[in-house]
């Protein structure tokens, strides 16, 4: 065996420091997310104004089945209706 091509310190070192990148990529995309679902939620305010009925009628809809399918099956049900 010969002499490991990195010490054990260097991987380390390296790894510490991919994980810092891999913290900071994670926060800008949950930072994005956050931001795209405050957008979400004042175009959902508007609608509510202009279709009361319809957004309420959604609203209980999802309720009613986010417990048995979950919210992405749910999700994917309302992008096929946006196309």
């Amino acid at each position: 065996m010969g002499k490991p091509k990195y010490a054990k310190k260097e991987v380390k070192m390296v790894i510490q420091e991919g994980s810092q990148d891999t913290r900071v990529k994670s926060k800008e995309i949950l930072d994005k997310m956050d931001a795209a679902a405050e957008e979400a939620r004042i175009e959902l305010a508007k609608l509510i104004v202009q279709y009361p009925e319809a957004v309420t009628a959604v609203g209980k809809w999802a309720n009613t089945y986010y417990p048995t399918a979950g919210y992405k099956r749910l999700a994917k049900l309302l992008t096929v209706l946006g196309k």
